[in-house]
């Protein structure tokens, strides 16, 4: 039971790494925009991997109690045949730097 515990969590934050740090470009594009709450989409497919949607939302700026900002932005994937899914939320600090 630990052993396919342990497979499911490393073959979702492998899916969820390999899908979303290959394509740092399309966050840049979106935070780009500041466009608050608009959801971006890019069709990555390809014949080789077969189906890949990303939707990318920039959801605004947090403040902390430190003064400092964050630029918040969620990324979500469907993919492969079963249309799974999986997002994640980044934090960015005003220069937009990860």
């Amino acid at each position: 039971m630990k052993k396919l515990i342990f497979i499911i969590i490393f073959f979702s934050f492998f899916v969820t790494n390999a899908f979303s740090q290959n394509n740092p470009k399309l966050i840049q594009h979106v935070l780009s925009k500041h466009e608050i709450g608009k959801t971006f989409s890019f069709d990555l497919s390809n014949t080789s991997d077969g189906y890949l949607k990303v939707f990318i939302t920039y959801l605004g700026t947090v403040s902390t109690l430190a003064n400092k900002e964050y630029n918040i932005v969620t990324w979500g994937n469907v993919w492969g045949p079963n249309r799974h899914s999986d997002g994640v939320v980044y934090l960015f600090n005003t220069n937009d730097k990860y």
